[in-house]
Protein backbone atom coordinates (compact mmCIF):
# COMPACT_ATOMS: atom_id res chain seq x y z
CA UNK A 1 0.00 0.00 0.00
CA UNK A 2 1.12 3.37 -1.33
CA UNK A 3 0.90 6.19 1.24
CA UNK A 4 -0.31 9.63 -0.25
CA UNK A 5 2.36 11.88 -1.28
CA UNK A 6 1.14 14.94 -0.30
CA UNK A 7 -1.30 15.07 2.69
CA UNK A 8 -2.05 18.33 2.87
CA UNK A 9 -3.41 18.41 -0.41
CA UNK A 10 -5.36 15.43 0.26
CA UNK A 11 -6.79 17.54 3.32
CA UNK A 12 -7.22 20.36 1.22
CA UNK A 13 -9.35 18.04 -1.44
CA UNK A 14 -11.42 16.53 1.76
CA UNK A 15 -12.26 19.68 2.79
CA UNK A 16 -13.37 21.19 -0.51
CA UNK A 17 -15.62 18.32 -1.20
CA UNK A 18 -17.40 18.68 2.17
CA UNK A 19 -17.89 22.25 1.51
CA UNK A 20 -19.44 21.60 -2.08
CA UNK A 21 -21.89 18.64 -0.36
CA UNK A 22 -22.45 21.45 2.37
CA UNK A 23 -23.23 24.26 0.06
CA UNK A 24 -25.17 22.31 -2.72
CA UNK A 25 -27.87 21.00 0.31
CA UNK A 26 -31.03 23.00 0.33
CA UNK A 27 -31.56 25.49 2.72
CA UNK A 28 -35.12 25.39 4.77
CA UNK A 29 -36.05 28.34 6.52
CA UNK A 30 -33.81 29.24 10.00
CA UNK A 31 -37.33 29.29 11.61
CA UNK A 32 -39.14 26.22 10.29
CA UNK A 33 -38.83 22.53 11.98
CA UNK A 34 -35.26 20.54 11.48
CA UNK A 35 -36.11 17.27 10.08
CA UNK A 36 -34.42 14.69 12.16
CA UNK A 37 -34.37 10.37 12.59
CA UNK A 38 -37.24 10.12 14.10
CA UNK A 39 -39.69 13.07 12.85
CA UNK A 40 -39.40 16.91 12.83
CA UNK A 41 -38.30 18.82 15.73
CA UNK A 42 -39.03 22.10 16.42
CA UNK A 43 -36.26 25.32 16.35
CA UNK A 44 -38.35 26.58 18.67
CA UNK A 45 -38.64 24.80 21.57
CA UNK A 46 -41.25 25.49 24.93
CA UNK A 47 -42.36 24.18 27.84
CA UNK A 48 -45.48 22.73 29.13
CA UNK A 49 -47.68 25.37 30.68
CA UNK A 50 -46.61 25.34 34.62
CA UNK A 51 -50.96 25.12 36.33
CA UNK A 52 -49.93 25.70 39.53
CA UNK A 53 -51.86 25.39 42.77
CA UNK A 54 -52.47 27.82 45.29
CA UNK A 55 -50.51 24.95 47.37
CA UNK A 56 -47.80 24.75 45.10
CA UNK A 57 -47.68 28.43 44.79
CA UNK A 58 -47.14 29.10 48.46
CA UNK A 59 -44.62 26.14 49.06
CA UNK A 60 -42.14 27.68 46.30
CA UNK A 61 -43.05 31.20 48.19
CA UNK A 62 -41.91 29.60 51.27
CA UNK A 63 -39.07 28.20 49.76
CA UNK A 64 -37.58 31.22 48.18
CA UNK A 65 -38.15 33.59 50.71
CA UNK A 66 -35.32 31.51 53.27
CA UNK A 67 -32.71 31.87 50.23
CA UNK A 68 -30.31 34.84 49.89
CA UNK A 69 -30.76 35.49 46.08
CA UNK A 70 -32.89 38.54 46.05
CA UNK A 71 -31.53 41.32 43.01
CA UNK A 72 -29.19 43.62 44.61
CA UNK A 73 -29.59 46.62 42.74
CA UNK A 74 -26.49 48.18 44.58
CA UNK A 75 -24.59 46.03 41.79
CA UNK A 76 -23.96 47.74 38.33
CA UNK A 77 -24.87 44.67 36.64
CA UNK A 78 -28.43 44.58 38.20
CA UNK A 79 -28.97 48.48 37.93
CA UNK A 80 -31.05 48.67 34.60
CA UNK A 81 -33.53 46.54 35.98
CA UNK A 82 -34.36 48.61 38.65
CA UNK A 83 -37.71 49.75 37.03
CA UNK A 84 -38.21 46.58 35.54
CA UNK A 85 -41.99 45.82 36.31
CA UNK A 86 -42.42 42.05 35.82
CA UNK A 87 -45.71 40.29 34.33
CA UNK A 88 -46.82 37.36 32.94
CA UNK A 89 -45.32 36.85 29.31
CA UNK A 90 -42.74 39.73 29.92
CA UNK A 91 -39.36 38.80 28.95
CA UNK A 92 -36.25 38.73 31.39
CA UNK A 93 -33.96 41.64 31.23
CA UNK A 94 -30.20 40.54 30.87
CA UNK A 95 -29.12 42.34 33.71
CA UNK A 96 -31.66 39.56 36.19
CA UNK A 97 -29.82 36.65 36.05
CA UNK A 98 -32.15 33.73 37.23
CA UNK A 99 -31.55 30.73 39.46
CA UNK A 100 -32.81 26.86 39.53
CA UNK A 101 -34.90 26.43 41.88
CA UNK A 102 -33.55 24.22 45.23
CA UNK A 103 -33.63 20.27 45.04
CA UNK A 104 -35.90 19.55 47.84
CA UNK A 105 -38.26 21.73 46.21
CA UNK A 106 -38.29 20.16 42.69
CA UNK A 107 -38.48 16.46 44.41
CA UNK A 108 -41.97 17.94 45.92
CA UNK A 109 -42.98 19.58 42.91
CA UNK A 110 -41.40 18.09 39.82
CA UNK A 111 -42.86 20.47 37.15
CA UNK A 112 -40.25 22.61 38.88
CA UNK A 113 -37.45 21.42 37.08
CA UNK A 114 -37.20 22.75 33.55
CA UNK A 115 -37.37 26.22 35.15
CA UNK A 116 -35.63 29.57 36.96
CA UNK A 117 -36.72 31.98 39.60
CA UNK A 118 -35.67 35.56 40.14
CA UNK A 119 -36.34 37.06 43.62
CA UNK A 120 -37.15 40.55 42.44
CA UNK A 121 -38.50 43.18 45.36
CA UNK A 122 -41.17 41.36 46.87
CA UNK A 123 -42.05 38.76 44.21
CA UNK A 124 -40.67 35.27 43.07
CA UNK A 125 -40.63 35.37 39.21
CA UNK A 126 -40.64 31.94 37.76
CA UNK A 127 -38.91 32.15 34.03
CA UNK A 128 -38.29 29.79 31.21
CA UNK A 129 -34.88 29.21 31.03
CA UNK A 130 -34.73 28.91 26.79
CA UNK A 131 -36.57 32.14 25.95
CA UNK A 132 -36.24 33.92 29.62
CA UNK A 133 -40.13 34.82 29.69
CA UNK A 134 -41.77 34.47 32.91
CA UNK A 135 -44.24 32.57 33.30
CA UNK A 136 -45.40 33.43 36.46
CA UNK A 137 -45.24 36.10 39.27
CA UNK A 138 -45.66 35.09 43.05
CA UNK A 139 -46.08 37.60 45.85
CA UNK A 140 -43.40 36.92 48.72
CA UNK A 141 -45.69 39.20 50.68
CA UNK A 142 -42.90 41.00 52.20
CA UNK A 143 -42.57 44.19 50.61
Amino acid sequence: MQRPRHPMLMACAALSLMTSVAAAAPQSGKDGPVQQYGGPVSQKPSLPPLNLTDDQRQKIAQAIAARDTSVSFKLKTAKPAQNFQPGVHVKLPKALKPHPFPRPLIYALPELKRYDYVKFKSDVLIVNPLNREIVDVLPLGNG
